[in-house]
């Protein structure tokens, strides 16, 4: 059997043990650091960005014991969201950015240049949670070959954010 897939979760830097500052030049550069173990913020005073590596990062195997938490997270949610992929990627982007929904938050500048870069790579995807026909929660991850991390991640209503997560790990154990 082919082995599992793994959901990577990043965490915002504290004591990271590697960073490097750089311009964002290519999709295969960003490739390259993310299967190195970096992760990028935004650089505030310029258009680079800072790749951060952490010595001990966690990561979510999807195996059957992560599958039943997730359908059981779902099953309590009352909320009737309605799930998408890639369907609102710029306005996910802009929210991200947006300092009131996510404070300190690093999908600005350079990083969101770079999303943009990959996304028409087909390297990244949005899983969105609708409501009442707006934008309530959703999820960024990275695609790497059969790695996807998830990049980060905002909700404007209760429990929008985890549908998604959980819309992810079904979606990789599939």
């Amino acid at each position: 059997p082919a082995p599992a897939c793994r959901l990577y979760c990043l965490p915002a830097p504290r004591h990271s043990t590697a960073v490097i500052p750089l311009k964002f030049t290519s999709v295969s550069q960003a490739v390259r650091l993310y299967l190195a173990g970096y992760y990028p913020f935004d650089h505030p005073d310029c258009d680079h960005i800072y790749w951060h590596r952490e010595e001990v990062r966690p990561v979510i195997y999807l195996g059957p014991d992560t599958i039943r938490k997730a359908r059981r997270i779902e099953s309590r949610v009352r909320v009737p969201y309605v799930l998408k992929e890639n369907t609102a990627f710029e306005e996910v982007l802009h929210i991200l950015g947006d300092e009131r929904v996510k404070p300190r938050s690093w999908v600005k500048g350079g990083v969101g240049s770079m999303y943009r870069e990959l996304y028409a790579q087909g390297l990244v995807r949005t899983t969105e949670a609708w409501l009442d026909g707006r934008l309530a929660g959703a999820l960024l991850t990275i695609e790497i070959s059969r790695v996807c991390l998830a990049e980060t991640m905002f909700w404007l209503a209760p429990d929008s954010s985890k549908v998604c997560l959980c819309q992810a790990v079904r979606r990789y154990t599939e």
